[in-house]
């Protein structure tokens, strides 16, 4: 399903993303709720190059899994 960033990810006053409610998997890597993260890659993925893009997500278990992005 595509999805707005912000639906999945909250970005904050320093710039750091946090995640919603939902677990996130992007390539091997898996984070709850609240996890924040600033100048990381996430399966060769810089998130922060992508803020109010399009994701393509495929729900797993009740996990989020990124797939692309638009």
């Amino acid at each position: 399903m595509r999805i707005n960033f912000h639906e999945v990810f909250n970005v904050n006053a320093d710039g750091s993303i946090e995640s919603k409610e939902k677990i996130i998997r992007i390539g091997g890597v898996q984070f709850g709720p609240g996890a924040r993260f600033k100048n990381v890659s996430f399966g060769g993925i810089d998130l922060s190059k992508y803020i109010g893009r399009d994701l393509e997500i495929r729900e797993e278990n009740n996990v989020h899994v990124i797939i692309g992005i638009y």
